[in-house]
């Protein structure tokens, strides 16, 4: 009997034992805790500190800002220099038979400009043949699909750009070169124009703006869409360096196969699809 009472008693013994063992083990965690919340209020508080030092080293800086955003001719100024800059690249395009095409990028005009500077303005053909990969130039063709003088000739769209891919310019460029034809007479019945109607007319059909028309940057576009259509049979690579409708097509031209004018050709597509569409130039994308 007494040892049954006294293992009962040790019993209760442990037992207390492990619950004042739990109680001190949460008393300090309670205290590690409140220790903790002391270091991070002091960190808060200096962070305070510091953020409020900061602030004020800025301050001038911000105020200074925040004056020159609210003056309009801070705007004007980033405008005139970029308008500045399109007319340059647009410059150095013309002479290498290219225009600012409405999915030209700002980082690639830069780079044109770039590239003039430094006297490298031979790699320029290669910089845009390199940005518009056949990848892009199928994502072009697809979004094409929203202008119905577009949407039927898809599948002859795809065959020049498969042409394309594979290298067979001679190929991609007449069919191209049919396609531009097509697809400005098919412009012109809609607008009940001349067949043989200028550039200037089918400009004006196009819905080009009269401020776009007097843009240096969409002359250049229409210039290289006049040297297209141009007279010249007998006009060679040597003395053009673009490409020309009469000299491919009837046969005068043999060596007119190049990445490059098969990508301007592409180009020329695009840009017609824009306006055709009554879409206008677009804004500059960055990338």
């Amino acid at each position: 009997m007494m040892r049954s009472l006294n293992a009962v008693m040790e019993q209760h013994r442990q037992r207390a034992t492990a619950v004042m063992e739990t109680i001190g083990k949460q008393l300090k965690a309670v205290a590690l805790s409140e220790h903790v919340i002391r270091q991070v209020s002091s960190h808060v508080t200096a962070s305070r500190i510091a953020a409020a030092r900061i602030f004020e080293q800025v301050r001038p800086g911000l105020v200074a800002l925040q004056r020159t955003l609210a003056n309009p001719e801070f705007f004007r100024a980033i405008l005139e220099a970029w308008n500045a800059r399109q007319r340059e690249a647009a410059a150095i395009l013309a002479e290498k038979g290219w225009w600012l095409a409405p999915d030209f990028p700002l980082l690639l005009l830069n780079e044109v400009v770039n590239l003039k500077a430094q006297g490298r303005q031979n790699s320029i053909n290669r910089l845009i043949c390199d940005y518009y990969t056949p990848r892009r130039l199928s994502s072009m063709i697809r979004r094409w699909n929203a202008e119905p003088l577009f949407t039927r000739r898809q599948h002859l769209f795809r065959e020049a750009l498969r042409a394309h891919r594979e290298k067979r310019w001679f190929l991609s460029i007449p069919l191209l070169l049919t396609q531009v034809e097509g697809i400005l007479a098919d412009f012109a019945d809609r607008k009940q124009l001349s067949k043989n109607a200028s550039v200037k007319r089918m400009a004006r059909a196009l819905q080009v703006a009269p401020e776009d028309t007097s843009d240096f940057v969409v002359q250049t576009w229409l210039a290289q869409l006049d040297e297209i259509f141009g007279s010249g049979y007998y006009v060679t690579e040597v003395r053009h360096r673009g490409v020309r409708r009469n000299a491919i097509l009837h046969g005068r031209e043999l060596r007119y196969g190049s990445e490059t004018k098969s990508t301007q050709l592409f180009l020329q597509l695009d840009t017609i699809y824009w306006f055709i569409s009554g879409r206008g130039l677009p804004a500059r994308r960055v990338t």
